[in-house]
């Protein structure tokens, strides 16, 4: 019956297991959401909302300070074969339970009896916070690279901390737009994908054959710094590794799709570990290529422009028309993460809701009847993404860490 409402033939061994993910997905759910996500467009959606070059790109001096550069290249490394790991894990996961609440429903399932409403909800609420942080702080992020190029071109601009935060919840708030059709969106995951990648490559290429100074290999992989404040490098190193395994949050991302994709047990583990790979043989090389270029630390880490990998490309090139044209490269696929990101956390917050784990969970579990989307969900993100993004006003300080 399930298999006649969803449209799919029930004639081959395929579909078959098509049926039984859908019956282990229709677990006390109604099935709302559209398929639309090819294995392809989910790949896609997964690589871009992870981003992970776009991770390194971001806040590479960030490690390099704490750490030194041997933390973020080396740091790769090691959160490559944790993630393979975490990703292992999340495949077996949604390959037996494909559920849009991913790991809260699967604590749900497998935790013992006596902790499973507090297990459950803990999870649920840290998935719901992490996700709307990851929101604020790329749109954030996007904003100082955009204002960076602004004040790359003048000296006296100066902008306030609630100017910025204003440009930000507009940024992120007018790519909502994006979110309100499924048909955009599983589109836009294969475009993001190609644009990434692309991008990516460009910069890799460019960056270290323009520079004119190189640093050595042995900057790159061996040497260390520690400005962290803990009197031990292993400690020090340690906390770099920040840098290195924020370029794979999100990693989940394409477990919360379990809905919109018709064979989340297959599409789904092969998004996760394929996000893994491609996200390693990008960010790895990117990072070699900045750290390669990077010959005067010092100007980079306290660029007047706020923007230290624009000022890396000032440096490379110097020139600022070439300088904005490679940070181009780097806020568009930015953007495309954000888009992303208002999926990943209307995804959980619709499905958290579903399980009256939020306030107001009737109202944000809502799906809307003609465009198949939680739109109450996205309004509520995009909200809670600027009630974290005041914090910038508060204190750019507190909001950094």
């Amino acid at each position: 019956m399930l298999v006649k409402a969803h449209g799919l033939e029930d004639d081959s061994a395929h579909n078959s297991g098509e049926q039984a993910a859908i019956d282990r997905l229709a677990m006390g759910y109604k099935d709302e959401l559209k398929r639309e996500f090819t294995v392809i467009q989910l790949i896609g959606y997964a690589f871009t909302t992870t981003s992970s070059w776009l991770g390194i790109a971001g806040a590479f001096v960030t490690g390099v300070a704490v750490g030194g550069p041997s933390c973020v290249s080396m740091g790769l490394v090691i959160m490559l074969v944790a993630n393979i790991c975490i990703g292992i894990t999340l495949s077996e996961l949604m390959s037996a339970m494909p559920n849009a609440g991913a790991q809260y429903f699967w604590v749900m399932q497998l935790a013992p009896r006596r902790l499973v409403r507090f297990s459950a909800y803990f999870t649920g609420l840290c998935n719901v916070v992490g996700s709307c942080c990851c929101g604020a702080a790329n749109s954030m992020a996007a904003t100082s690279m955009i204002l960076g190029c602004v004040k790359l071109y003048l000296d006296n601009v100066n902008f306030a901390a609630w100017q910025i935060f204003l440009i930000a919840v507009a940024l992120n708030t007018s790519l909502v737009v994006f979110n309100l059709r499924e048909e955009v969106l599983s589109r836009l995951a294969t475009i993001g994908l190609y644009i990434s990648v692309c991008c990516c490559i460009a910069i890799i290429a460019a960056v270290p054959s323009i520079a004119k100074d190189h640093t050595t290999a042995s900057y790159i992989f061996t040497s260390t710094e520690n400005t962290s404040g803990w009197s031990s490098a292993g400690m020090a190193f340690l906390v770099g590794l920040i840098n290195s395994n924020w370029a794979f949050g999100a990693l989940d991302s394409a477990t919360h799709l379990a809905e919109e994709t018709p064979n989340p047990s297959r599409s789904g583990p092969k998004a996760i570990m394929a996000t893994v790979g491609v996200g390693f043989v990008t960010a790895f090389p990117l990072t070699c290529a900045l750290m390669y270029s990077l010959s005067d630390y010092d100007r980079v880490i306290n660029s007047a422009t706020g923007s230290p990998l624009l000022e890396l490309f000032y440096l490379v090139t110097n020139s600022k028309a070439a300088a904005v044209g490679m940070m181009v490269l780097v806020v568009v696929p930015y953007i495309l993460c954000m888009i992303n990101i208002q999926t990943y956390q209307t995804r959980i917050i619709w499905a958290f809701s579903r399980d009256n784990g939020l306030p107001l969970s009737r109202w944000l579990s809502v799906v809307h009847p003609k465009l198949h989307v939680p739109i109450n969900a996205l309004i509520a993100g995009i909200f809670i993404n600027t009630l974290f993004d005041l914090l910038y006003v508060a204190s750019t300080t507190a909001y950094n860490r």
